[in-house]
């Protein structure tokens, strides 16, 4: 990242020298990133923020439709979670929002017990960013 600021800090998009150096930059840490995933590098998508990703693998889910209408998340997520969810509730969509216990935690038996044949996302918040749970 440093190295990012410091040298390669123009826009990838750009056609010159600075635009190039960024994109090729850019290409190796997409390349390196599915490597560690084991996926192709078309198949990593980099963004500038967590809200960002967030928004993108909600509404992208939505988008494929490849199940039914219904997500599975918790009572506690992120706004940038939240936010997305709800604009699909408003169109329809099915949200189930298991609670949590009092040490702050998701079971995971209640997340397994709210999945079915017409979910098409689970999102779960990893860390919550107020409680350190």
């Amino acid at each position: 990242m440093l190295r990012a600021l410091q040298d390669d800090f123009g826009n990838p998009s750009s056609v010159h020298a600075e635009g190039s150096r960024a994109r090729a930059t850019l290409a190796r840490a997409r390349s390196q990133v599915a490597t560690l995933l084991g996926v192709a590098p078309g198949e990593v998508l980099l963004t500038g923020c967590a809200t960002e990703s967030n928004n993108t693998v909600v509404r992208c889910a939505a988008a494929a439709r490849e199940r039914g209408r219904h997500i599975v998340t918790s009572q506690i997520e992120h706004p940038s979670v939240e936010a997305p969810l709800a604009a699909l509730e408003a169109r329809g969509w099915r949200v189930t929002r298991v609670g949590v216990g009092a040490d702050g935690r998701v079971d995971p038996r209640a997340m397994e017990d709210a999945i079915g044949p017409e979910t098409a996302l689970v999102t779960l918040i990893w860390a919550n960013n107020e409680t350190g749970i």
